[in-house]
């Protein structure tokens, strides 16, 4: 998805009659928070699955699910560091919660 894929897509659901946006990356969330901006209407709530400065400089108050991309990722390479190493134990699910950002 692209920016202009939010922009595209928050127009859509404007014209639908939404009062609320939720948006299920950041570059979506970009594109609809910059047309909300553009049309006046950044008052309506937005949430995110994702989130970075950037958004945040935008829309301080938006909601997101902070996937912990960085976390995930350091527990992805120790599993496969292990797999390597030839740690046969039943380890292939590491369950990392969600933080909510308000």
């Amino acid at each position: 998805m692209k920016y202009v894929d939010g922009i595209s897509g928050c127009k859509a659901l404007l014209n639908a009659g939404a009062d609320a946006i939720i948006c299920g990356t950041e570059r979506l969330t970009s594109g609809a928070l910059v047309h909300l901006l553009r049309e006046g209407k950044s008052h309506l709530p937005v949430a995110s699955v994702g989130i970075n400065d950037y958004i945040r400089m935008l829309t301080p108050n938006i909601f997101a699910a902070d996937l912990q991309y960085a976390q995930v990722g350091k527990e992805a390479a120790v599993l496969l560091f292990q797999k390597i190493k030839g740690n046969n134990k039943n380890t292939d699910t590491v369950v990392q919660p969600i933080m909510t950002v308000l």
